[in-house]
């Protein structure tokens, strides 16, 4: 299994627990862009939640996300 480096975790952005993270946080956890998170966030699976017009993202959901593909990529 593979281990998530800490600069890939969300609170490695400096955000705590209970912020939510934006789509510019998630394009710099996964590596893609802010437009790329955007379009394709249901088609990947992400969890989300719709606050107001926009969708956040939370940290605790994210890492498990993350685990969760590292284990599907073997």
């Amino acid at each position: 299994m593979r281990k998530h480096s800490e600069t890939e975790q969300p609170w490695a952005l400096g955000l705590p627990e209970a912020a939510n993270l934006t789509n510019k946080d998630m394009g710099k956890l996964t590596g893609t862009s802010e437009r790329y998170i955007r379009a394709n966030a249901g088609i990947l699976g992400i969890p989300r939640i719709k606050i107001g017009r926009q969708y956040r993202y939370r940290p605790s959901e994210v890492a498990a996300w993350m685990d969760a593909q590292s284990m599907g990529a073997r």
